[in-house]
């Protein structure tokens, strides 16, 4: 091999390299969040729109299979603030604040709409309504759209979470007033 094509080998080779390190001196290695989504009958869900959000940005997206499992990559760095989970007929579910130095194995439950939820699920879903407000209003979507698209959620949720105490009560009112559902306040 004469000099100038091991020369021009060894510029690219330390390109590459030197790409590998392009972000806060670490590699640009793919990682994955892989898994699957479940009914609180442990039955899977197709069709579940699986997103990646690295703070408020996007960063990948996947639909789960007929057997309700996915498989969505991203880059490593800092901690996936949210991992959400959305299908027509279910409640909004996340998962906060993951590493984004690893892979994950998450098994997701999502709450159907119009299933009774013990107190601990009902938290979970009125937690997942917020975040998700405040990620797609970060994102620049209306507060009206919001409404259009999780009311019928919150309203059904107002017959399906349990008594609970009046912290429970106020925490659902707080929701509805954030999608501008202020007529589901009591």
């Amino acid at each position: 091999m004469n000099t100038s094509r091991r020369s021009l080998l060894k510029c690219g080779t330390l390109s590459t390299v030197g790409l590998m390190f392009a972000r806060n001196g670490f590699a640009l290695t793919k990682l994955k969040v892989t898994g699957e989504v479940l009914d609180k009958r442990d039955s899977p869900i197709s069709s579940v729109l699986v997103t990646l959000y690295r703070d408020e940005q996007k960063i990948d997206e996947v639909t789960t299979g007929p057997d309700g499992k996915y498989s969505v990559s991203f880059e490593q760095g800092e901690p996936l603030k949210t991992v959400r989970y959305e299908r027509t007929g279910y409640v909004v579910g996340v998962v906060s604040d993951i590493c984004g130095r690893r892979d994950h194995t998450i098994s997701k439950t999502l709450y159907s709409e119009g299933d009774r939820q013990n107190l601990l699920e009902g938290l979970s879903s009125l937690s997942a309504l917020e975040r998700v407000f405040y990620l797609d209003l970060a994102n620049k979507v209306s507060v009206p759209e919001l409404r259009d698209k999780y009311g019928l959620t919150i309203k059904t949720l107002q017959t399906t979470l349990p008594g609970g105490p009046p912290s429970f009560k106020e925490r659902y009112s707080q929701v509805a007033r954030l999608y501008g559902l202020s007529s589901l306040v009591s």
